[in-house]
């Protein structure tokens, strides 16, 4: 098992009310995931005007843009397509076209991997090491 490397793997999850349509998303997200999103955040914290105690605050559209985002960087593929049929690349500019319902279905998915593996999945570590310590020695 090499659960320690970048990939952990992708899940392939029906849409919600439209279970003909599926998205494919990564089961967590990877540190240079992390860095891009934290990279974005901060983007958005920049433009964000200061409220009365002087802390920077989201607006809606901005907010917005953050679930947008975390679902682009989580997503890896669909089969969510145009009026044509054709499949929708998977991108910040395909998600804005979505309705506000599978943005919101992408956007809470994407923040669930997003926070790790849940409790249950957790284990505790039971392979004890094989090395004994110098300092218990001496």
């Amino acid at each position: 098992m090499r659960d320690h490397l970048l990939d952990a793997g992708t899940d392939v999850v029906a849409v919600p009310g439209h279970e003909h349509l599926w998205v494919e998303f990564k089961r967590e997200a990877t540190y240079h995931d992390e860095l891009r999103l934290s990279q974005i955040r901060g983007e958005l914290l920049e433009r964000a005007e200061k409220g009365e105690n002087g802390e920077r605050k989201l607006d809606a559209s901005m907010i917005a843009e953050w679930v947008i985002a975390k679902a682009a960087v989580m997503v890896l593929g669909w089969n969510l397509g145009d009026q044509d049929g054709n499949t929708l690349p998977v991108s910040v500019e395909s998600i804005m076209k979505l309705r506000p319902a599978v943005i919101g279905f992408l956007g809470d998915e994407a923040a669930r991997r997003m926070a790790g593996r849940p409790e249950e999945k957790e284990v505790p570590f039971v392979k004890p090491s094989r090395r004994s310590s110098r300092r218990a020695k001496a």
